[in-house]
């Protein structure tokens, strides 16, 4: 695994300079930027194995710079480079607990591309406003779930599937209310 690290707002400007067909949404360099999880960089995880994860600055390099800077880390010694992880490690590790916010996040997520897949294609300029908005939204009902979930000292299941129900309230809420919108003779 290779990581490239730069500022959210590098990456906003690279972004904001690729051809038209070659962009991401701001939205979605705003939300990785917020929710990534970077693997450990020490320690005995899997991970933290300078053979499986490796993180590059990529702030001010270009994507020449960077792979040369790949290249050079592993130029004096090849034989480590394609090491699989030793199987005692893998049979015996045990998974990483994900945080409450994070299982929110995923719940929400799932919400979220399900709306917007139904909202109609000819709404496109709208589609990419409630992605926005929803994207917002979402993070703030993941980050409220975290701070909820901690004070509970508990399971959170519960408060995750209440947050769900809301939350898909509010998208369904939403796009019904662009397509009336929509409808002729209808008030903007």
């Amino acid at each position: 695994q290779v990581f490239l690290q730069a500022p959210e707002e590098v990456c906003l400007d690279r972004n904001s300079r690729r051809d038209a067909h070659a962009r991401v949404p701001d939205f979605s360099i705003q939300h990785m930027s917020e929710v990534f999880e970077w693997p450990a960089q020490s320690g005995d995880s899997w991970e933290a194995q300078d053979s499986i994860s490796m993180a590059l600055d990529a702030h001010a390099a270009g994507t020449d710079e960077q792979v040369q800077s790949f290249f050079h880390r592993w130029s004096d010694r090849p034989g480590e480079f394609w090491q699989p992880p030793r199987v005692e490690e893998v049979a015996d590790a045990e998974p990483e607990a994900q945080s409450d916010g994070h299982h929110c996040d995923v719940a929400l997520r799932k919400i979220v591309s399900r709306a917007l897949a139904q909202v109609p294609k000819e709404f496109g300029k709208e589609k990419s406003a409630l992605a926005k908005q929803w994207g917002a939204k979402k993070a703030e009902v993941s980050k409220s779930v975290s701070r909820e979930g901690a004070a509970r000292h508990s399971s959170v299941t519960e408060l995750i599937q209440e947050a769900e129900v809301e939350f898909l309230q509010s998208c369904v809420a939403d796009v019904q209310r662009l397509l009336r919108q929509q409808e002729p003779g209808a008030r903007a």
